[in-house]
Order: structure tokens, then sequence, then C-alpha cells
């Protein structure tokens, strides 16, 4: 379906993302507290299914060559113009734009995971993530920098495909972070769940370093929490 094959084991050796976290900001993930209880009574965030006449465009398009090559930090990905570009209407833009030439077959990207824009491409086929890229038993940073893309282009349904993961991986000890990186893409099904949660946390499990970081650069969410943790308290 496209040419750059999918090493997940690549997209984590060195995560290079627009929405890093801030310096001296460090988090560290204790796999063990994946399925940690959560008292929420709407406990997921559904991912749409793709629609059926975006399955039937994908099949025809199957048959198509290739006609696109993206140039990501001297990594080659090649790709079908038609179906990037139905991504999103950034992606649109960045193939069919007024200032794009018609015959421009080569597109280079800097400052991108070369591993996570080639899951991206492979999304735009599919309308998921490959089995492989299983992000459950890899680095906890894997999941916003793909989050991270998928607001950079736009591609609402990705975004969504990360919130749902991450959400399934939150808990106490990681909440905060998660809000953080919802903040940061403007991911607002995770900002929900996240504030949620947090309002439902003890004092003494919410007042950490982190917790404060956040409400310093974003002080809207203050307001907003503290409207969830009055209604829990009626």
């Amino acid at each position: 379906m496209f040419s750059g094959n999918v090493d997940v084991n690549d997209l984590f050796a060195s995560v290079t993302w627009p929405c890093q976290l801030p310096p001296g900001w460090t988090f560290e993930w204790d796999p063990s507290s994946i399925g940690e209880e959560r008292v929420l009574e709407d406990d997921c965030i559904e991912v749409p299914l793709p629609s059926v006449g975006r399955s039937i465009c994908t099949t025809i398009a199957a048959q198509a060559p290739m006609d696109i090559i993206f140039d990501i930090g001297g990594r080659v990905i090649r790709a079908r113009r038609a179906d990037v570009a139905a991504l999103s209407h950034v992606m649109e833009a960045l193939l069919y734009g007024n200032r794009v030439k018609s015959k421009l077959e080569i597109i280079s990207i800097k400052d991108t995971n070369p591993a996570g824009f080639s899951l991206l491409i492979k999304y735009a086929y599919e309308g998921s993530l490959p089995e492989e890229a299983d992000l459950r038993d890899t680095p906890i940073n894997a999941w916003p920098m793909l989050l991270s893309l998928a607001d950079m282009y736009c591609v609402e349904r990705l975004k969504l495909h990360c919130a749902s993961n991450m959400w399934d991986m939150a808990c106490k000890k990681t909440v905060t972070t998660f809000l953080q990186w919802a903040i940061e893409t403007n991911c607002t099904r995770l900002q929900e769940k996240c504030m949620s949660l947090i309002a439902l946390i003890s004092l003494d499990g919410t007042l950490t370093e982190d917790f404060v970081f956040v409400c310093y650069h974003h002080p809207e969410a203050i307001k907003r929490l503290r409207v969830l943790a009055l209604k829990n308290v009626e």
C-alpha cells in the first residue's frame, strides 16, 4: 500500500515532536498502573468507524500507482497523493494547494518523526493503526507523539484513536500529564476525561508538581476543574 516499512521501535528510539514536554518536565510511566480502577460512568472514548464511502474509495485506490514521495529527514516514504490528501483539509492543501506545483513528486518535511509519519500515512489507507504497532508495550511518549502529528495535520479521527488509547492507560499517576498533552494538542475529548478523573481524586493525589505546572500554564483548567469538583459534591 505504501513504501516505507513501519518499525515501531524507531518510533520511540528518539521521539521528537512539536508537543515536547517543557524543559525540566520528566514523566516516569509504570506499566503496572494500566487498569487501575477509575470511577467514571462513561469510561471510554469512542472512535467512529470509517465511512462506507471512504472504505470503497480506499479499496479502488489500492490499485492506483504511488505518485508522491515524502522525504522525512532523509527517510523516503512513497504514497498515493489522493489517499493522503483525503486525511484532512491540511493534507489536501499540502498536496493540492495553490502554491503546490502540479507535477511536484517529492515533498520534504522537517522536524517530524519518520516512523510516526509512516504510521500516519498507513492510517490514510487502512483507517486504523497496524496490528504490530502495539504501543502499550512501548514508552509512553509514543501515543502523545502520534496525537501531536494528528493535531498538526488535523486528522481528527486519528486524534480520537490516540486519545482513546491514552485514556485506557490513564490513572491517578498519569492523568495530569495526559491532561497537559490533551491541552497542547487541542484534544477536547481527552481533556474532558482527564479533568473528570482529576475532579474525583483526593487532594493528596492531585496536588503534585505536574498538576501545578498544568494549572500555571493553563489557568483556564482551574475553573473547569472547580465546576466538576462541585458537581461531585452535590
